[in-house]
């Protein structure tokens, strides 16, 4: 494959899967019944790590030549290529399951694939693995000169398919994903340049549709979907990095933040009720942490008992009149409620 033959392949993939971004090509291939479903595996796995090579990754790329690539459709498969090619390259190692995924592969394909893929991002690879799982034992890689370059990119994959954090949603290789933004950049500017142009536009459309502007986590819905302008993916982010914190001293929720100004006032209003809406724009006079008087400053008004924060209070006024402050939660009903 080359770059020549790119955007044909990127516009027929976007024919038949319009609508279908999360779902793995090779799991809809496979459903159509042409070719059992390792086959489609092994075949995605090579695309994608031969595009992954191609020229408009490279990290010196010049803004003219990006430009090019963009206007000629060059990254309307890069979002796929990038969420999935561990996908794809793991589902096709894994035990055979049928007797396809036994048959040894174009050798010259396969060493050329994975040798350009190691080479190419050699640094991001060598970082050390955790993962020591034996190697699959796939019957399909005798060329000596390839095994090596298979292993490594093969254990990069796994050990970052077993994330259980954040950097699940990062691009494993930190040269792809610094490409990636950049090509996203180039798109988006190339949509405000472009939108004068009516011919041009609805070519660029019909190569990267009308959402140009992606979540950059890779488990979201919209790294593929994306939106229609930026305002609205900054509002996206938002829900994602929760920007709006409780100013409330000692409040629970103060560390998980919230997604928008609305949520943090409607926090405010239901859990810390009757403090003053202007409070906020003066400082505080903090007492001495050391006293442990002065850690509880909330008094209770119907008995003697004093707390930290205003929301142990509330929990606490629970005892003198359930009928009228709310029930903790978990808490059933009272008896007779």
């Amino acid at each position: 494959m080359s770059l020549s033959t790119l955007p044909h392949l990127c516009k027929s993939r976007q024919q038949i899967a319009q609508g279908k971004a999360l779902t793995r090509a090779s799991r809809y291939i496979a459903d159509l019944g042409y070719i059992p479903r390792s086959l489609a595996e092994r075949s995605m796995a090579m695309l994608c790590l031969h595009y992954l090579t191609f020229e408009c990754f490279e990290e010196q790329g010049c803004g003219d030549e990006l430009s090019r690539f963009a206007r000629e459709g060059y990254f309307a498969f890069q979002d796929y290529a990038v969420a999935h090619w561990a996908d794809h390259l793991l589902s096709w190692l894994q035990p055979p399951g049928d007797p396809f995924q036994s048959q040894r592969m174009d050798e010259q394909e396969a060493s050329a694939a994975f040798l350009i893929f190691a080479d190419r991002y050699h640094s991001d690879l060598a970082a050390p693995s955790l993962d020591q799982s034996p190697l699959p034992e796939c019957g399909i890689f005798s060329p000596p000169d390839c095994f090596p370059h298979m292993e490594l990119i093969w254990r990069h994959a796994k050990s970052f398919k077993a994330l259980c954090d954040d950097r699940l949603d990062s691009v494993s290789l930190p040269s792809l994903g610094r490409s990636l933004q950049r090509n996203r950049k180039v798109l988006e500017d190339l949509s405000k340049s472009a939108a004068k142009r009516s011919v041009e536009m609805s070519s660029l459309k019909e190569l990267y549709g009308e959402n140009w502007f992606k979540c950059r986590k890779l488990s979201c819905f919209y790294f593929h979907e994306g939106f229609d302008s930026r305002a609205a993916r900054q509002s996206h982010f938002d829900r994602h990095d929760r920007p709006f914190s409780c100013e409330e001293e000692d409040c629970p929720a103060a560390r998980i933040g919230f997604a928008s100004l609305r949520e943090m006032e409607k926090h405010k209003r239901n859990m810390h009720p009757g403090i003053d809406k202007l409070s906020s724009t003066f400082a505080r006079l903090k007492k001495n942490k050391d006293d442990p008087a002065a850690l509880q400053k909330y008094p209770c008004p119907r008995c003697p008992l004093k707390f930290i924060t205003r929301l142990e209070r509330r929990r606490h006024m629970i005892v003198h009149n359930p009928q009228l402050y709310p029930r903790p939660i978990g808490q059933g009903r009272p008896n007779g409620g």
